[in-house]
């Protein structure tokens, strides 16, 4: 009867000509005294200044050449450059949207509840998402001996995100029934006493005047004001031990609970029941319900 929780050139410079000069001769008036002979034209190419054909263009052509030589390795370098880092952002992206995915996947997870022991406050074929981090807990046996104040529970774990509260809806396994998961609240605590008025345990002294299916925790009843029906099954006084949990359907009277097969163990609990996806209806957070009045 308990509910299955399914499952991212330089600019070329040119050489400048040098401008060529002519030679300037005296005109004077003639002398009778004989002429001196003229001196050669030689190497007019060379007294003028004037380079040899083709030099200055040669010259000009050979510098841009190894300027755009120049120019196109350092555009292939920058075009290597930027396809290497377009690849490392890639990479980057993929292994943080891997870690998120590994992250999400296994801190939460959906279910489907089947059947009503949690009815009216969990609904038969209702999804919820559960946060299975939530009690998540580490064994790391040399820090919790050095560092005490970290095993809050002295039970040789860490529990970052705290431990199962009064009130919350958790999901769980039963070690006689690995195969299913189930959906229950948890009502008592370890390290404490409970004790519930019914059928097997009306004549407690603290049942007397109380109405069939109190609560009582260390001797002080619970205030369920969340609950339909309290139900007719009774539990004699009994003391939870270190780890373990009193967990009940809210729908009393056809849960199957700690009351008919006793304590759940720490290890067995998967998670927190969370949100409310679907029906439409019922979407938000599952609410948790601390009974202690």
């Amino acid at each position: 009867m308990g509910e299955d929780v399914v499952n991212v050139g330089q600019r070329p410079v040119s050489a400048a000509a040098v401008p060529a000069y002519p030679i300037m001769y005296d005109m004077d008036e003639p002398s009778n005294e004989p002429e001196a002979p003229e001196a050669p034209e030689a190497a007019d190419d060379q007294a003028s200044g004037v380079p040899e054909e083709g030099s200055s263009e040669e010259g000009s052509s050979d510098g841009g050449d190894a300027e755009a030589e120049s120019s196109e390795a350092g555009a292939t370098e920058a075009a290597g450059t930027d396809r290497v880092r377009a690849i490392q952002s890639v990479l980057v992206t993929l292994l943080l949207a891997a870690i998120v995915f590994v992250l999400i996947y296994t801190s939460f997870q959906n279910y489907q509840v089947e059947g009503t022991s949690m009815s009216p406050n969990v609904e038969d074929g209702q999804f919820i998402i559960v946060n299975k981090a939530a009690y998540r807990r580490f064994s790391f046996q040399p820090i919790s001996d050095w560092f005490f104040f970290l095993d809050r529970d002295k039970d040789g774990y860490v529990e970052p995100f705290g431990e199962p509260q009064r009130g919350e809806v958790v999901v769980f396994k039963r070690d006689a029934d690995p195969g299913r998961n189930f959906i229950k609240r948890v009502i008592g605590m370890p390290e404490e006493t409970i004790e519930v008025c019914g059928q097997g345990n009306a004549a407690s002294d603290l049942c007397r005047g109380a109405p069939p299916g109190s609560v009582f925790i260390d001797g002080v009843r619970l205030d369920e004001h969340y609950l339909p029906r309290l139900g007719n099954r009774g539990v004699p006084s009994t003391y939870i031990q270190p780890g373990h949990y009193f967990v009940f359907g809210d729908e009393r009277v056809g849960s199957y609970d700690s009351r008919a097969w006793g304590m759940l163990p720490r290890g067995n609990i998967i998670g927190k029941a969370w949100f409310s996806y679907f029906p439409f209806d019922e979407v938000g957070i599952v609410t948790s319900h601390d009974p202690i009045p």
